[in-house]
């Protein structure tokens, strides 16, 4: 008897995997929490072969019940996988950082008879907000470089994405800014 999973299925086509979803948690990761990618997927009572997740193209961790140890990790920059809270289900990043915005994706492949397999991929945004109010008083000496022509270029590190800035000069909110994430 197959559950149904929590999730809208789709039909792969691909014999034994019946659907198959990646769910980041949270949607947004906050740069130095942990991040959870979810592999949700259906059987339809077919053995589990493996689950592999991947950053971009380069696998970093690994579950294949029928192996021992069950649980590979890869070495990867910048991920640190927690073990003990990852398994055919789920891998659980450890303090994530602004340079793992991008793709993930994972596999699953249904053991004999059949291996089928189906991947999906997800878009992971690591994001990082300092409380500050949307317009600060900052006196911007040593980050701004003069130009003959008396304009300044400012590079302001508060926040990503950026938002939230103004520049008020004397008594006068100038008009909003090009911003450029750097």
């Amino acid at each position: 008897m197959a559950i149904e999973p929590p999730f809208p299925t789709e039909d792969y086509g691909f014999g034994a995997i019946r659907s198959v979803q990646l769910v980041v948690d949270p949607p947004a990761v906050r740069r130095g929490q942990h991040a959870t990618l979810r592999c949700l997927y259906d059987l339809d009572d077919s053995p589990l072969y493996s689950v592999k997740f991947y950053r971009g193209l380069r696998e970093f961790y690994r579950y294949s019940p029928g192996q021992q140890p069950s649980k590979k990790i890869f070495p990867f920059p910048g991920i640190n996988v927690d073990a003990s809270l990852s398994d055919n289900r789920q891998v659980v990043i450890k303090n994530v950082g602004f340079g793992l915005s991008g793709n993930f994706s994972c596999e699953v492949t249904a053991d004999a008879p059949s291996f089928s397999t189906a991947t999906e991929h997800i878009s992971m945004q690591v994001v990082d907000r300092h409380n500050v109010p949307l317009c600060t008083r900052t006196t911007l000496s040593g980050s701004c470089q003069h130009s003959p022509t008396s304009s300044k270029r400012c590079y302001i590190v508060t926040t990503k994405p950026l938002h939230g800035v103004c520049v008020q000069m004397n008594t006068h909110i100038l008009p909003p800014l090009m911003l450029f994430d750097i």
